[in-house]
């Protein structure tokens, strides 16, 4: 999936394009008008390229075209004809609509891509400002601002905050309907929930969340304790070892994919995780945090992970 500042820049060069190709229509259009009245008079010999090579035509039509669209106009091309004035009339009114929707998309969203440089500058001088007071590690603080960078540009993310800001809007009731039977259809993928009970998986779902990882952020380390057990919607997650060999600090037992699980052991067993997980790439993450003295009555604990 593209990040914000990729589909911005997709969307603007969709744009010029879609202006492009209006000019390019028009202009053969504006062309073929002199071929379909070569009796009379018209805008090529107005000009003097009438014996000119095509692509000398051609060039001259979209210069055309395009100082319509923009509304310039030089007035070096005229309409000569009561066909080219009709052809420009519509047109102008034709290109008038195009050039307004698509200056004010192009505008909007050079606007975004100012908004999001501003917001990362000035979040990423807070956080500089907040880790020189402490002196926290160069590391540390390297991660941080990658990370700020990845929410900003995160385009899951973007959605996942308007989906919970329109979540928030409706009644109680609607959107814990809304939430039991989204997470639902994600847990049925999986047969490790057969064997509960339709009313443990009904409390379960309530304590699933979506939640956005930064690229290279470890799942959980070997040792941790670590009372959640995961599931994979899409992407890869690798699966670590450490190892005591001073040339090796660790080494992958195995990668997960699409519709595996992981974790459950030590969820069940309640004891430190024996592994380290680390997701491949880019991904939101739906985590159900349910701590140990509910898991009592839940018998769960389910963080999902959705790779993008």
């Amino acid at each position: 999936m593209l990040s914000q500042g990729q589909k911005r820049v997709y969307e603007l060069l969709s744009h010029i394009i879609f202006i492009f190709a209006i000019a390019h229509i028009s202009c053969i259009g504006w062309y073929l008008l002199t071929v379909f009245q070569s009796q009379e008079k018209n805008w090529l010999q107005h000009i003097n390229i009438e014996n000119s090579a095509y692509y000398i035509k051609y060039i001259y039509s979209f210069y055309w075209a395009i100082n319509t669209i923009t509304t310039i106009g030089y007035g070096d091309i005229v309409a000569t004809n009561y066909s080219e004035a009709l052809y420009i009339s519509i047109n102008t009114i034709i290109f008038s609509c195009v050039f307004i929707f698509s200056i004010n998309n192009i505008g909007q969203i050079l606007h975004n891509f100012q908004i999001s440089y501003q917001n990362i500058k000035d979040k990423t001088k807070v956080i500089e400002k907040y880790l020189k007071r402490k002196n926290v590690n160069i590391q540390l603080k390297a991660r941080a601002i990658q990370y700020l960078h990845f929410k900003e540009e995160e385009i899951n993310s973007k959605i996942l905050e308007e989906e919970e800001q329109v979540l928030s809007f409706l009644s109680p009731k609607l959107r814990e309907e809304i939430i039991q039977e989204a997470n639902f259809q994600i847990l049925k993928k999986f047969n490790i929930f057969n064997c509960f009970s339709q009313q443990s998986i009904n409390k379960l779902v309530f304590f699933m969340k979506e939640i956005i990882l930064s690229p290279g952020e470890v799942i959980f380390s070997e040792g941790d304790i670590d009372d959640s057990i995961y599931l994979i919607n899409s992407g890869q997650i690798e699966i670590l070892r450490n190892t005591a060999h001073k040339n090796c600090l660790s080494f992958q037992l195995k990668t997960l994919s699409e519709n595996q699980i992981f974790g459950e052991l030590a969820f069940f067993s309640q004891m430190p995780r024996t592994a380290t997980a680390k997701y491949k790439y880019k991904l939101n993450a739906i985590l159900a945090t349910l701590p140990i003295t509910q898991s009592r009555n839940v018998q769960l604990q389910i963080p999902i992970l959705t790779i993008s």
